[in-house]
């Protein structure tokens, strides 16, 4: 029999904060606040400052309970070339364990589709 699937849970910060400390900050009170629930929690910071959350929770304590994962908000599939303003998988390598993807408003606003 399989063990039960653990819940997950992400929280996509959008264009949320706006500065590097106040992400940081952000990232080590989800990690003070989550470490007694019973999910996997996962922050997903705004790319400007995914390497500094990742940092700050690698070097965070193992006393102070389990860390969140860090994911990327979004991805372009393709690991190189001419795409101004994207990320590629490359680019997420060491710094990012999950990541997001398919959201509303890139459909919406941005014609994206699940072809594209």
């Amino acid at each position: 029999m399989t063990a039960p699937r653990r819940p997950l849970v992400a929280g996509n910060w959008k264009m949320n904060p706006t500065s590097r400390r106040a992400a940081v900050d952000l990232a080590l009170a989800v990690a003070a606040g989550t470490n007694d629930l019973p999910v996997e929690t996962v922050v997903c910071p705004p790319f400007v400052f995914l390497e500094a959350v990742a940092s700050a929770l690698r070097a965070a304590s193992a006393a102070d309970g389990p860390r969140p994962a860090v994911g990327a908000q979004t991805m372009r599939a393709e690991e190189s070339g001419a795409y101004t303003g994207e990320i590629s998988p490359l680019m997420l390598a060491g710094s990012a364990s999950h990541v997001i993807v398919g959201h509303s408003e890139r459909r919406r606003y941005d014609n994206e589709t699940d072809a594209a």
